[in-house]
Protein backbone atom coordinates (compact mmCIF):
# COMPACT_ATOMS: atom_id res chain seq x y z
CA UNK A 1 0.00 0.00 0.00
CA UNK A 2 1.26 3.46 -0.84
CA UNK A 3 1.07 5.28 2.49
CA UNK A 4 3.07 7.79 4.43
CA UNK A 5 2.74 7.58 8.21
CA UNK A 6 3.36 10.66 10.37
CA UNK A 7 3.65 10.08 14.13
CA UNK A 8 4.89 11.58 17.38
CA UNK A 9 5.43 10.25 20.87
CA UNK A 10 6.49 13.41 22.67
CA UNK A 11 5.28 16.52 20.81
CA UNK A 12 8.87 17.47 19.97
CA UNK A 13 9.90 14.89 17.38
CA UNK A 14 7.95 13.79 14.34
CA UNK A 15 8.59 10.52 12.55
CA UNK A 16 7.67 10.15 8.90
CA UNK A 17 7.63 6.60 7.56
CA UNK A 18 7.52 5.92 3.85
CA UNK A 19 8.54 2.82 1.93
CA UNK A 20 9.78 1.15 5.15
CA UNK A 21 12.17 4.03 5.85
CA UNK A 22 11.66 6.30 8.87
CA UNK A 23 12.76 9.93 8.86
CA UNK A 24 13.00 11.84 12.15
CA UNK A 25 12.46 15.58 12.51
CA UNK A 26 12.62 17.63 15.71
CA UNK A 27 11.49 21.09 16.72
CA UNK A 28 14.80 21.32 18.59
CA UNK A 29 16.82 21.04 15.38
CA UNK A 30 18.12 24.34 13.97
CA UNK A 31 17.30 23.21 10.41
CA UNK A 32 15.00 20.67 8.84
CA UNK A 33 16.42 18.71 5.91
CA UNK A 34 13.66 16.84 4.08
CA UNK A 35 15.70 16.15 0.95
CA UNK A 36 16.01 12.41 1.69
CA UNK A 37 12.25 12.05 2.13
CA UNK A 38 11.53 14.04 -1.03
CA UNK A 39 14.10 12.00 -2.98
CA UNK A 40 12.50 8.76 -1.76
CA UNK A 41 9.08 9.98 -2.94
CA UNK A 42 10.48 11.05 -6.31
CA UNK A 43 12.44 7.84 -6.81
CA UNK A 44 9.49 5.62 -5.87
CA UNK A 45 8.08 5.90 -9.39
CA UNK A 46 4.58 5.70 -7.97
CA UNK A 47 2.08 7.66 -10.01
CA UNK A 48 -0.88 7.47 -7.69
CA UNK A 49 -1.86 9.43 -4.63
CA UNK A 50 -0.07 8.68 -1.40
CA UNK A 51 -2.29 7.99 1.59
CA UNK A 52 -1.42 10.19 4.56
CA UNK A 53 -1.90 8.53 7.95
CA UNK A 54 -1.45 11.23 10.58
CA UNK A 55 -4.07 10.08 13.09
CA UNK A 56 -1.38 9.58 15.76
CA UNK A 57 -0.44 13.26 15.55
CA UNK A 58 -4.04 14.43 15.46
CA UNK A 59 -4.75 12.38 18.60
CA UNK A 60 -1.60 13.66 20.32
CA UNK A 61 -2.49 17.30 19.61
CA UNK A 62 -6.03 16.77 20.93
CA UNK A 63 -4.75 15.20 24.15
CA UNK A 64 -1.69 17.38 24.80
CA UNK A 65 -0.56 20.95 24.63
CA UNK A 66 2.03 21.30 21.90
CA UNK A 67 4.26 24.28 21.08
CA UNK A 68 3.65 26.38 17.98
CA UNK A 69 6.94 25.07 16.54
CA UNK A 70 5.52 21.56 16.62
CA UNK A 71 2.36 22.60 14.76
CA UNK A 72 4.45 24.40 12.14
CA UNK A 73 6.75 21.39 11.67
CA UNK A 74 3.73 19.07 11.38
CA UNK A 75 2.09 21.30 8.75
CA UNK A 76 5.36 21.55 6.82
CA UNK A 77 5.91 17.78 6.80
CA UNK A 78 2.29 17.03 5.89
CA UNK A 79 2.53 19.43 2.94
CA UNK A 80 5.26 17.29 1.33
CA UNK A 81 2.99 14.32 0.47
CA UNK A 82 0.11 16.72 -0.23
CA UNK A 83 2.28 18.48 -2.84
CA UNK A 84 3.28 15.10 -4.28
CA UNK A 85 -0.39 14.13 -4.57
CA UNK A 86 -1.19 17.42 -6.28
CA UNK A 87 1.60 16.83 -8.81
CA UNK A 88 0.39 13.28 -9.46
CA UNK A 89 -3.16 14.54 -10.05
CA UNK A 90 -1.90 17.17 -12.46
CA UNK A 91 0.06 14.54 -14.41
CA UNK A 92 -2.97 12.27 -14.59
CA UNK A 93 -5.14 15.13 -15.85
CA UNK A 94 -2.64 15.86 -18.63
CA UNK A 95 -3.00 12.36 -20.05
Amino acid sequence: MNNIIITTNDGKKISVEYNNITYEYSIESPSIDTSSLIKELADSGVVEEIGIDDQSIVDYILENEVPDEFNELYKFLKNIPKAYNKAVNQMVNLE
